[in-house]
């Protein structure tokens, strides 16, 4: 899966990431709802923040308003198209993050733990660099509505999927699956909401006003669909 990863940027290149930039408005909502959370952690000094599995910089593009950000990614192809943004960047595997205990105040995860080899390790990694009480926005892909919205799973392949939990390509979860596992990890859980409804191919056709209206309204009534579910949890308060 990690494989799957490095190939990402050097195979599919501009149109990849164009596709991945219509796709930002997606998280649009969480990451308001993030914003305010650190608003209200802000210290005398920026807080510091990990953009794990950053790719080329979508996310980390936004995060730098809120404090300083490091960017981490197994992919060299995605680092240096994240040059440009001018934030500390690191090639590194999310399963053995090459940073101090407590280093960050929020660690984003966004698109990495599907593509990772053991998505537990990465999340007791995540755990480690956290400071108590830090902030954790992760994003995972829904099962039922990853198997909808993959274009490359094939028919033969669903049944094993559904039971496994998982395809060549990346690690799927049911809701209950990722809300019970960082539980159990010690993770409050504080906001939540299925993300992705409305497809990258249609982005561009729609405005960006009745995308949001329309993935609200989604996440309401058909949540199960979504592609994504977008998480905000807080690390233990003693680790």
């Amino acid at each position: 899966m990690k494989y799957q990863r490095k190939l990402s940027f050097s195979k599919q290149g501009k149109d990849f990431v164009k596709e991945k930039e219509k796709e930002l408005i997606i998280y649009k909502e969480p990451i308001k709802a993030l914003k305010k959370l650190i608003h209200k952690k802000k210290k005398k000094v920026k807080i510091k923040i990990l953009d794990l599995g950053c790719g080329y910089g979508r996310i980390s593009k936004v995060l730098k308003k809120f404090g300083n950000v490091v960017g981490l990614d197994i992919s060299y192809q995605g680092l240096k198209l994240a040059k440009k943004l001018k934030i500390p960047l690191v090639l590194g595997d999310g399963e053995i993050l090459p940073f101090r205990s407590k280093s960050f105040d929020v660690v984003v995860c966004a698109e990495a733990i599907p593509y990772t080899d053991n998505p537990y390790n990465m999340l007791r990694e995540i755990k480690r660099v956290l400071v108590n009480n830090g902030l954790l926005f992760l994003s995972v892909e829904n099962l039922y509505g990853g198997l909808i919205s993959d274009p490359f799973i094939k028919a033969s392949e669903i049944e094993d999927i559904i039971r496994r939990g998982e395809s060549k390509k990346a690690k799927y979860f049911r809701k209950e699956e990722i809300l019970s596992t960082l539980e159990k990890m010690g993770f409050k859980v504080i906001y939540f909401r299925p993300v992705g409804f409305v497809r990258a191919g249609f982005l561009s056709k729609y405005k960006f006003r009745n995308v949001e209206k329309l993935e609200r309204l989604c996440a309401k009534y058909v949540p199960l669909l979504a592609r994504a579910f977008v998480i905000i949890a807080v690390a233990p308060s003693h680790q």
